[in-house]
């Protein structure tokens, strides 16, 4: 009995082993090092099990790899993937393509491909570590974590979280969240042509500057804007995709990929929203406040909001909880990260193609007065995929570059005491 509880111990601390190397946990020099403590029969069934999807021919010779690099077996022929072996991602990219990409049509000279774009080239991934990545995949799954549970789940201190996440935003990667601005009678719009605000109902506007020479305007208003460059938002998404993020999965690579698309995050009416009534006299600092939460979800800037309306925080904290609960604003990962291209996309029609197969997509229906609907698509994607994506849009769609954004806080200012129930 305790032969067979050591043989059961041994194969999982071995099977621990090979899911470090493909997940990048460890370095394959320390890999080589400490799976050689194990049977090379056992690591040779754990390895060759980890990978049930590849028809015989391919689990056979990336097994033979496996034995040959790793237990510097002679007797295995080198065979089409030896020359890969060099790059340091390639034990990762491999169970990312047994995982996401492979399909039993490919033929060998496609898999081999794939490997030739993602290695020989490896230009578009994200440079995250391996704690980053999970720190990543755990906000995407539990937005309203503790700092404190999630150093706990990664065992690593409450500190190192702050500074891993304080790092990230920094670099375009933060919680953020979706916001309806409808339920509360704000207007939502991107215009061609800067308005001017006149009457005080233009209360934030963002500036984002389009290559080619190009400028596009979004913005907030508290009245419906009737002009024929304005366009208002009648449905937007959010979808993030952690996986593609994290582990640098290519647009091209999914083409032959039939994946269930994943659920975004968009408008929700279906509610009954007619209780949560806002005054006008409390407006705006609603509103900054959604505005606030879509840059930093955990931390708006609730002191400044209170000072400049007057207003006290504990009021801000209870209409934070109330626009949560009632879905107004939705905890999510925001991408704009320097790393990605960024892109506007100006289509004729919802690119529900794109939702599951880049980093980041936010897409906004929107309608003015003179056409029928469009979409705005603002996509995060890595740079080694927009010759692809734009010869299969560019026959249909306008595509710009975002070269820049500038937030502009157009919102007046009230010196009167708001009391909110």
């Amino acid at each position: 009995m305790m032969n067979v509880q050591r043989a059961y111990d041994t194969s999982t601390e071995a099977l621990r082993l090979l899911k470090s190397l493909f997940n990048g946990e460890i370095d394959i020099a320390d890999f080589r090092f400490e799976i050689n403590e194990y049977s090379q029969t056992m690591a040779k069934n754990l390895f060759r099990d980890s990978f049930p999807r590849f028809n015989q021919n391919l689990r056979d010779k990336f097994t033979n790899i496996f034995l040959r690099y790793c237990y510097n077996e002679k007797n295995v022929q080198v065979n089409e993937f030896w020359k890969f072996t060099n790059y340091k991602d390639f034990w990762i990219e491999m169970k990312n393509f047994h995982d996401y990409i492979y399909s039993r049509r490919m033929n060998l000279s496609e898999v081999v491909q794939f490997f030739e774009t993602n290695l020989l080239t490896n230009k578009r991934k994200v440079k995250l570590d391996f704690v980053e990545r999970k720190v990543i995949e755990r906000l995407d799954k539990n937005p309203n974590i503790l700092n404190k549970d999630l150093a706990n789940e990664l065992n690593i201190s409450e500190k190192k979280i702050s500074n891993i996440i304080n790092s990230l935003k920094s670099r375009g990667v933060f919680l953020g969240c979706f916001a309806d601005y409808s339920p509360i009678d704000a207007y939502e719009f991107f215009g061609f042509t800067e308005i001017e605000n006149s009457n005080n109902e233009l209360k934030f506007l963002d500036k984002i500057t389009l290559f080619p020479d190009f400028k596009l305007f979004h913005g907030l208003s508290s009245q419906e804007i009737k002009q024929p460059y304005i366009y208002q938002v009648i449905n937007k998404k959010i979808v993030c995709n952690t996986e593609i993020l994290n582990r640098g999965l290519s647009f091209q690579d999914w083409i032959s990929v039939n994946k269930s698309k994943k659920t975004s995050k968009n408008l929700n009416r279906e509610k009954d929203l007619d209780d949560f009534y806002v005054p006008t006299s409390s407006k705006n600092h609603v509103l900054q406040l959604m505005k606030n939460c879509e840059t930093d979800y955990r931390r708006p800037n609730i002191k400044k909001i209170a000072k400049e309306n007057n207003v006290s925080i504990r009021t801000l904290f209870r209409i934070k909880s109330k626009l949560k609960d009632r879905g107004l604003i939705q905890p999510q990962i925001i991408v704009e990260n320097d790393e990605l291209m960024a892109l506007v996309i100006i289509s004729p029609r919802e690119l529900l193609e794109f939702y599951n197969k880049v980093p980041f997509v936010k897409s906004y229906e929107v309608q003015n007065m003179e056409t029928n609907s469009k979409w705005f698509s603002f996509m995060s994607i890595f740079a080694s995929d927009f010759a692809f994506i734009n010869s299969k849009l560019k026959n249909h769609s306008e595509i710009f570059l975002v070269v820049g954004k500038k937030a502009v806080n157009l919102i007046s200012q009230s010196n009167q005491k708001i009391y909110t129930n």
